[in-house]
């Protein structure tokens, strides 16, 4: 097929042809979210319910769909929110092209306690009620993921972002919400969403303790159940198998390091969610040990044991645990905290001990950005001359190039194209954690 330039065309064309795959291959799901804007462009993604036995088909879909429409990976990632996450990835010239497909299981749409919406695969099969382009939709699905669940949670914004609040008219719809809210609530809840985004406004929490409170007397089971998966057992799994990952881009401090770091997360294009922080660990005190004094062996140790509680603490707590539904990740833009050429910045003299300590804590992934030539590193205080300059450029090529570095990128004189350059070193570190190769829930299933 010839290529299609245009990234939100791509997208349309990828997404209507891995449609008709799936209706082609008799594969059951049904669309609930994501067409606002179809046919011209579709949302940030495609959420599907699907039963679990048909995940590796639709996979397999999408791998012939990434070779047909001439994208370059496909990423997956399984969620403990009950979501796959399969992206399609596109390196452009300017900007990463993609194109995001949820799978949703049976336990995606749970809050707290209770079930928005039917088990698939059971006896409440969502209903296929209309074909919109190829794609299957169920009326009361699109309406709880698109349009009731953002109320509940208090993310009212999409709908000024995204697409508007829609009043409920349907009487299918008005049933549902009878049956899960009761006839008092839902006649309350469908005259709120009349009035707009006003009218909902403040009134989420009051719809989670109706939804919850019913289903507990209905399902008292069930509800125990829900309660044990979704707050104690999902955010376990969350924090040991799917928290996000840390990234930090170490090298020599450059004139233009921000702008660059800018310039990365403008090519990425939301594809991933992204947090920028200026330094993995706190700016170093500076060793507090004056020169030529000694220090007993124990009293050596025992610093160099807290620092690494701290750092670990710092990572497991903080920026590693983010329990989203997405692929995330932090990216540290301060370069000068690594061991191996700073040890003054753990509050160490020297880098004696230490090393060992770089290879036992878990600390981000290292991506060595390294100027051209000496001349872009910044000086700090513009103490700096030229020469100290070159010793440090030299170093930290010494370093970066004789050592465990996985990825160096050479900052170019152009910040937009060293901005590229440093998204697609993050993009293959994704490659490598979320291929489908490295997808261990995916083989069980096959």
């Amino acid at each position: 097929m010839k290529r299609v330039e245009d990234p939100e065309k791509l997208r349309v064309a990828t997404a209507e042809a891995l449609a008709e795959s799936l209706n082609c291959a008799g594969i059951n799901y049904v669309l609930i979210n994501g067409l606002y804007g179809y046919p011209s462009g579709i949302g940030r993604d495609l959420d599907i319910l699907v039963r679990p036995e048909d995940v590796p088909s639709i996979i397999l879909k999408c791998e012939e769909a990434s070779e047909q429409f001439g994208w370059d990976r496909l990423l997956v990632r399984w969620s403990p929110y009950g979501t796959w996450q399969l992206f399609l990835i596109r390196k452009d010239a300017e900007k990463l092209s993609w194109l995001e497909l949820d799978p949703m299981l049976k336990d995606t749409m749970v809050l707290g306690a209770a079930c928005l919406v039917g088990e698939w695969g059971k006896t409440n099969d969502l209903a296929v009620d209309y074909y919109r382009g190829p794609f299957p939709v169920s009326k009361v699905g699109h309406y709880v993921k698109s349009q009731m669940r953002p109320v509940l949670y208090g993310d009212l914004a999409r709908f000024k972002r995204k697409y508007a609040l829609e009043a409920v008219e349907d009487k299918d719809i008005v049933r549902y919400l009878e049956g899960l809210l009761g006839k008092s609530m839902a006649a309350r809840y469908c005259g709120a969403t009349k009035a707009g985004v006003e009218g909902v406004n403040g009134l989420g929490n009051k719809l989670k303790w109706t939804i919850n409170s019913r289903f507990v007397l209905r399902h008292p089971l069930r509800s125990i159940r829900n309660i044990i998966w979704s707050r104690i057992v999902r955010p376990i799994k969350l924090y040991l198998f799917t928290a996000g990952m840390v990234v930090q881009v170490a090298g020599p401090e450059m004139v233009n390091k921000k702008e660059i770091l800018e310039q990365a997360l403008s090519y990425l294009n939301g594809c991933f969610e992204v947090r920028i922080k200026q330094s993995w660990i706190a700016q170093g005190k500076g060793s507090d040990i004056r020169a030529g004094e000694r220090t007993g062996w124990l009293g050596h140790w025992l610093r160099i044991a807290g620092r690494c509680a701290a750092l670990s603490w710092r990572y497991y707590s903080e920026d590693r645990f983010l329990p989203k539904s997405v692929i995330q990740f932090v990216l540290y833009g301060d370069g000068a905290a690594n061991v191996a050429m700073s040890p003054e910045q753990y509050g160490f003299r020297s880098s004696a001990g230490l090393q060992w300590m770089h290879g036992f804590i878990p600390r981000p992934i290292e991506i060595v950005l390294l100027p051209e030539s000496s001349e872009q590193i910044a000086a700090p205080n513009g103490k700096a001359d030229d020469r100290s300059k070159a010793e440090q450029l030299h170093r930290w090529r010494t370093w970066a190039y004789n050592s465990e570095a996985r990825n160096v990128v050479m900052a170019g004189e152009s910040t937009t194209a060293s901005g590229q350059k440093l998204a697609l070193a993050i993009v293959q570190e994704m490659e490598a954690r979320f291929g489908v190769l490295q997808c261990k829930k995916l083989r069980r299933l096959n």
